[in-house]
């Protein structure tokens, strides 16, 4: 039976965010980005996937993304 391990570390590229995207979530990300900036007011979004699926480092990519456009 194998077993689920937790990825210690990220390693993501402030360059290039999504190079190591191999799921290519980058698309759902873009498609984000425009709904998230156009926000004006506090607001929650929910991210829901099993454990180990990539949603840290999806949120991480996005994040790096987001800063290499100026948000803050």
């Amino acid at each position: 039976m194998g077993s689920l391990t937790k990825n210690s570390t990220l390693d993501i590229d402030p360059s290039d965010p999504w190079a190591n995207d191999a799921l290519n979530r980058k698309a759902v990300g873009e498609y984000l980005k425009p709904i998230i900036a156009s926000i004006t007011q506090p607001f929650v979004i929910s991210l829901d996937s099993p454990y180990g699926t990539g949603k840290t480092y999806f949120l991480k990519c996005l994040q790096q993304d987001f800063r290499n456009d100026g948000f803050k």
